[in-house]
């Protein structure tokens, strides 16, 4: 939990920093679809590493005793 809340803090203020630094640059705009890229590789990232741990999980449960 604590992760997602600190990703979802992170996204946010990269968000809100471009767009401060958009304006006050006078027009570097491409960096709005660079931090968007940035932002979605992590969240797809850990989104990832999540998926792993929840099939390793179902695999230790769904092999137990049949009895």
């Amino acid at each position: 939990m604590l992760l997602d809340t600190a990703a979802d803090a992170a996204a946010a203020t990269g968000v809100a920093v471009i767009g401060a630094v958009i304006p006050a640059s006078g027009g570097f705009y491409w960096l709005d679809p660079t931090v968007a890229l940035l932002i979605a590789i992590v969240i797809g990232y850990h989104a990832l590493v999540l998926l792993k741990y929840a099939g390793r999980v179902l695999r230790r449960h769904a092999t137990g005793p049949t009895a």
